[in-house]
């Protein structure tokens, strides 16, 4: 158990610190409360922290083993962010596999994407 830490309280009209026995029950509570609150507070933010990372994960999994994506067991997965190329002589196509095609010119100028 944690020791209470009493903030030292001085007398309203002599301005002398209180002995311990005189303090009033308050302000041990206040500083307890504080701290509990502060507790709670963080404890808090990483419990959205800890759900904001589970639905992400969730997410993620659903997505690989989607049968429009990477296929019910998630076979394909391992061909995410592959690409291949195919040189035309102008052009170089490019498919990036779960992504997207674009077409490079090999003498300058943009890059245009194919969807």
């Amino acid at each position: 158990m944690e020791s209470l830490h009493v903030i030292p309280v001085a007398d309203e009209t002599s301005g002398d610190f209180l002995p311990l026995s005189d303090v009033p029950v308050y302000s041990v509570v206040l500083v307890e409360s504080s701290r509990a609150r502060q507790a709670f507070t963080n404890a808090e933010n990483d419990l959205k922290k800890l759900q904001t990372e589970k639905k992400d994960t969730e997410e993620s999994i659903t997505k690989i083993f989607n049968v429009q994506g990477f296929g019910a067991e998630g076979e394909w997965k391992k061909l995410d962010g592959t690409c291949l190329e195919y040189d035309t002589g102008e052009y170089i196509y490019e498919a990036c596999l779960f992504n997207e095609a674009r077409q490079k010119p090999k003498n300058g100028g943009s890059t245009f994407s194919l969807g």
